[in-house]
């Protein structure tokens, strides 16, 4: 499977999952186009991040702090530009971009705390519900996870 086609598979199967999530808890047409998590919970970004904090959260017993998950996703978004946040401390950027991924972290998880996904607890700490947990699973189940292969190892 090419990157691309995995990709697609990922895509897809988070497609189904939103929709799905939309159909349980639509948004007011009378009120506005949809925002909030609404409007982001068909983002392919929010899809791969679920998948992330998920499969992070599942490997430590259904629960994540922001403050263990922040840096390491600020490293992976800088490798992609060739920095790492050592590059950014020594320029003196290393605080607004910490605040930015952390907010980033948490604009998104809350999003998926609305669909129930997951729980935010005090302290920035979040857990993966059941619901949590069996979305997950559908992506990275055994079937899913050959289509989803390259994605997965990415994230």
């Amino acid at each position: 499977m090419t990157s691309s086609e995995g990709l697609k598979a990922f895509a897809e199967e988070w497609n189904r999952i939103a929709s799905e999530l939309l159909r349980v808890d639509p948004w007011d047409f009378r009120k506005s186009a949809p925002h909030g998590p609404h409007a982001a919970i068909d983002d392919l970004e929010l899809g791969v991040m679920f998948h992330g904090v998920a499969r992070r959260a599942a490997k430590n017993g259904g629960a994540i702090c922001l403050g263990d998950l922040w840096e390491e996703w600020a490293e992976a978004k800088l490798e992609v530009h060739g920095r790492t946040f050592d590059d950014l401390r020594k320029l003196g950027a290393a605080e607004n971009t910490a605040k930015r991924i952390k907010k980033e972290i948490h604009t998104g998880v809350k999003h998926l705390a609305h669909f129930k996904l997951f729980h935010i607890e005090a302290g920035n700490n979040y857990r993966l519900t059941e619901d949590g947990r069996r979305r997950l699973q559908e992506i990275t189940g055994a079937d899913a996870l050959e289509r989803t292969k390259e994605i997965c190892d990415v994230v």
